[in-house]
């Protein structure tokens, strides 16, 4: 059987199991290395190494005030850890995006001129998005399931 405990936050749902032996067994979690890590946010070792690099990534490359889109279904996270906002009242994951919302999205990236987008492969239906971020960004670099774009350069 699986029990479940949650601290007041998505991101601090510890999974619980009882064993065959009757023993309750706690699976692992491990710390963010951000400045934000005192708030006590912990995930899977598996989960913590990726995003602690785009944070470090996201912090390097952008000030404080640049918006970052980050579609992923950890984006939240990351936002918050990395101190950064989103261009967007959309906020990911909030599952398929209609044309409209693809629309949004794309008039608050061009609107705020983005300068990285950060997508986790949870949005390859998103046809319009995809069209723009090739016509727009580039791939610098992939980190675990998360693909790295940054805004080219407009010519005069």
């Amino acid at each position: 059987s699986v029990a479940f405990v949650i601290w007041g936050s998505q991101y601090l749902l510890e999974l619980r199991t009882l064993a065959a032996d009757g023993q309750i067994r706690v699976d692992q979690r491990v710390p963010f290395s951000s400045s934000r890590a005192s708030w006590g946010l912990a995930v899977k070792p598996h989960e913590a190494a990726p995003i602690d690099e785009i944070c470090q990534i996201l912090q390097a490359r952008t000030a404080p005030e640049d918006p970052v889109f980050v579609a992923a279904a950890n984006g939240p996270l990351i936002m918050f850890l990395a101190e950064r906002d989103t261009p967007t009242r959309i906020h990911i994951p909030l599952g398929p995006l209609t044309d409209q919302e693809q629309t949004e999205v794309i008039a608050a990236l061009e609107r705020t001129h983005t300068k990285l987008v950060i997508m986790d492969g949870r949005f390859d239906d998103a046809r319009l998005m995809w069209q723009y971020l090739l016509a727009n960004f580039g791939l610098d670099q992939e980190i675990g399931e998360y693909s790295i774009f940054s805004r080219r350069e407009r010519r005069s």
